[in-house]
């Protein structure tokens, strides 16, 4: 058997960072009536590019004070969460493993303006909310149904952002009835590397993990122009964790592209045209096995899409949920 190549090297690491902006430029093209090479053109209708030709511009950060936030009893612990309340289509917000239910400031007051009831909370082991206990058989979708229940909520939209992604993935599968839609932003959704084969870019690179959160989850261009914004999410980041070790709850039954080919609930796929975590390539990956999916890439944004550029973000996914007839989101 042949030596298999390292994981990755210098010649990987150009490839990867360059990859998002070559998906960008063909996703680009495809939008103008092109279909790019790198692009299958079965999915050609369905992608699309978000903020092209836009510069980046410095947004101040949110102030947002969180609505109604409190404990909710799960069972076997508690959750923080916000919740703006009202009688509009609720909108669960599902946050990375850097962040917390407190990243969400810039949908909060968008998503509430626009009709909806918006809701975002903290997974075990995140600021406010109860430690991961090894003794519990509760999954972070069995965290998520438990709360939408004591809320009420009998079908809702949800929205995932990088390790969010993963139980927002494993929820569209195992309880597909009670999500309206799917967004899935900047996630690998735990997928093994090994189902990645056919990319150039692999993920897990060692160098990558040694940097800080900041150079991995924020474009340079958004790291240059906002350091406000910086400051801001640092700020978050280092608050993120309710426990001393990295909180790692189980999702469920781990996620693979076979399983994502069971999904029928409509998604939507965002990418962030400079993310060095998940590019644009890896969505593509995902829309060609998520039957009833839509790609969008959003240029400049790195893994936190949803912070850097929030008003490409809410429009996207607002514009997205309003799609469907009100038949049938009810």
């Amino acid at each position: 058997m042949a030596r298999r190549a390292p994981l990755f090297s210098r010649r990987t690491f150009a490839m990867c960072t360059f990859a998002g902006a070559g998906a960008a430029a063909s996703t680009a093209a495809i939008g103008r009536g092109h279909v790019g090479p790198a692009v299958d053109a079965r999915h050609a209708a369905t992608q699309v590019a978000c903020g092209d030709g836009m510069p980046m511009s410095a947004i101040e950060p949110p102030t947002t004070t969180f609505a109604n936030a409190r404990l909710i009893d799960v069972g076997d612990g508690e959750l923080w969460h916000w919740d703006t309340g009202g009688h509009g289509e609720p909108v669960i917000f599902l946050h990375s493993f850097t962040g917390s239910g407190r990243n969400w400031g810039y949908q909060q007051t968008a998503f509430a303006s626009a009709g909806f009831r918006t809701i975002g909370y903290s997974r075990r082991g995140h600021w406010g909310s109860s430690e991961v206990n090894e003794n519990s058989g509760a999954t972070s979708v069995d965290d998520l149904i438990a709360l939408a229940d004591s809320l009420g909520l009998e079908k809702f939209h949800l929205v995932g952002t990088a390790a969010g992604g993963f139980p927002a993935c494993v929820a569209a599968i195992e309880r597909p009835q009670r999500l309206l839609s799917l967004t899935l932003a900047c996630t690998m959704l735990g997928i093994p590397e090994t189902e990645f084969e056919p990319l150039v870019f692999v993920m897990g690179d060692e160098s990558l993990a040694k940097t800080t959160a900041t150079f991995r989850e924020l474009s340079p261009s958004y790291r240059t122009i906002n350091p406000a914004g910086v400051a801001a999410w640092e700020h978050l980041h280092n608050e993120a964790y309710s426990q001393t070790q990295r909180p790692n709850q189980p999702v469920g039954v781990p996620n693979s592209l076979a399983r994502l080919r069971r999904i029928q609930t409509p998604t939507l796929l965002i990418a962030g045209g400079a993310d060095l975590i998940s590019p644009p390539p890896v969505l593509h990956l995902y829309s060609r096995n998520i039957h009833n999916s839509k790609t969008l890439t959003i240029t400049e944004a790195g893994h936190s899409a949803y912070w850097e550029r929030p008003l490409e973000f809410n429009k996207a996914v607002i514009d997205f949920i309003r799609s469907f007839p009100v038949s049938f989101r009810h």
